[in-house]
């Protein structure tokens, strides 16, 4: 029975990771069919956008290993993988504030919202990627971390969506997150009959992106880096 059990729960994580790059990738072509994403962006947001699908594509390979029973693959994908994500703490903290420096800010933020909310993203994405590589040989943990990790990530796919409907983008992506986390939960309870609190560690952090983005957004504080970035 116990068997039976991993191997649903390989098979869940593999097709949620599915469905969320799908979710995710959909928002940004949605963007560019209505023609408000170019390929005439500087190289450095291409550069940007090539490592954050990488790591999509990364993360969906690593939940395909594991359904398919190739814990090598997983085990060296994973190597890469922490350097992968390194590399986009880096780079998202450096490309963050060059993006208000030289006027390139989407014109859905205002400067100070947009570097609230990515700063915040960064900092979220890094302390589950870090708890996740931590936690690597308590696999109920490492999984659900990686997972909670790799959503944080995925918010501003998920908010392009909204903002081509014309949906409160908030109000869409925390859907999205709650969904794919309950979601969790639920598949936990059904399959194992029990909770893993990984997964409150990772929904805490990310549902309390949203407000704490709109107070940090309005200090003085950000107003002055703002001010000093521009």
């Amino acid at each position: 029975m116990r068997e039976l059990a991993e191997q649903r729960e390989a098979r869940f994580f593999f097709f949620t990771a599915i469905a969320f790059a799908t979710i995710v990738v959909a928002g940004f072509v949605m963007f560019i069919i209505t023609g408000r994403s170019t390929f005439s962006a500087p190289w450095w947001v291409h550069l940007h956008a090539v490592t954050y699908m990488a790591w999509l594509g990364l993360y969906l390979s690593q939940t395909y290993f594991i359904y398919a029973d190739k814990r090598a693959n997983h085990r060296v994908m994973g190597k890469i993988g922490a350097g992968l994500a390194i590399w986009m703490i880096v780079s998202g903290a450096v490309f963050l504030p060059y993006t208000v420096m030289v006027g390139r800010t989407p014109p859905f933020f205002t400067p100070a919202f947009f570097l609230a909310l990515d700063a915040l993203n960064i900092l979220v994405f890094g302390l589950l990627i870090t708890l996740g590589l931590f936690m690597r040989h308590k696999t109920h943990w490492h999984r659900r971390l990686m997972f909670a990790a790799t959503l944080s990530i995925g918010t501003p796919g998920v908010g392009r969506i909204a903002l081509v409907l014309e949906i409160e983008a908030a109000i869409v992506v925390s859907a999205v997150m709650l969904g794919f986390l309950l979601g969790g939960m639920v598949f936990d309870g059904i399959n194992k009959k029990r909770f893993y609190p990984a997964y409150l560690v990772g929904l805490i952090p990310i549902m309390a992106m949203g407000p704490l983005t709109e107070v940090l957004a309005k200090t003085a504080f950000m107003g002055e880096v703002v001010s000093w970035l521009q």
